[in-house]
């Protein structure tokens, strides 16, 4: 999770539950390279509000870009837009924060066995993943930015 990101990005086409090809760059700040977008579309994420519920949720991001070639799946500002979700940090029990409905119900958490702010989920039924790219001892930022050149296109 990062307010620095104007999209939410996928690495796995498995993730997407629609999906348009479509070609673009993101940019990332402070560096001098871009990546190629090769897609758009949907992604449903199964979460659980909490550590240890079984219970199981449904988090929806609407126009993720895939972009293969980067290190992990990244949400940012789009997911505040509307009004349906709310993103909290801090100390809720065995979670780091997470993200709650407008209702204030939780729906999904950050996971403390991240080393970053990674919401846990389950891998979507049928498709077939890659392995996660995040291990512990690392610095991760994704400073990403769609132009918004690039986000009239679509």
């Amino acid at each position: 999770m990062s307010f620095l990101i104007n999209s939410s990005v996928a690495i796995y086409r498995g993730w997407f539950t629609t999906y348009t090809p479509f070609q673009s760059t993101l940019e990332f700040w402070g560096t001098l390279s871009d990546e190629a977008v090769v897609g758009i579309g949907t992604v449903e994420l199964t979460t659980s509000p909490q550590p240890r519920s079984t219970e199981r949720n449904s988090l929806t991001l609407h126009d993720v870009l895939h972009v293969s070639t980067l290190s992990c799946n990244a949400f940012g500002q789009p997911i505040l837009k509307g009004g349906a979700y709310t993103v909290m940090f801090g100390e809720y029990g065995a979670a780091k924060g997470g993200v709650t409905e407008a209702s204030g119900r939780m729906v999904a958490y950050f996971d403390h066995e991240s080393p970053a702010f990674g919401l846990k989920v389950f891998e979507p039924t049928g498709r077939v993943l890659g392995p996660s790219m995040l291990g512990h001892g690392g610095f991760w930022l994704n400073d990403c930015h769609w132009s918004a050149g690039e986000r009239a296109r679509w």
